[in-house]
């Protein structure tokens, strides 16, 4: 039995989430943020919904149930 707890928000780049807290901590608009993961090089192409985005990468079949998912 595993425990945790699931979410719907992306994950987002903590130098950009600070970001927007300094400027929310000087009555300033926070700026959008797009999803970030580590070392991932594929492109974020649109926001679809509140918490929904389309990114762009690639997939490998390497048997008929393993698949690798690259960025490009």
């Amino acid at each position: 039995m595993g425990t945790g707890w699931s979410t719907q928000i992306p994950p987002f780049n903590p130098v950009d989430i600070i970001d927007n807290i300094l400027r929310k901590m000087n009555g300033e608009d926070m700026q959008p943020m797009s999803p970030w993961w580590k070392g991932y090089i594929g492109q974020i192409l649109k926001k679809k919904g509140s918490t929904n985005f389309v990114a762009k990468g690639c997939i490998e079949k390497v048997k008929e149930i393993h698949i690798i998912i690259r960025s490009i």
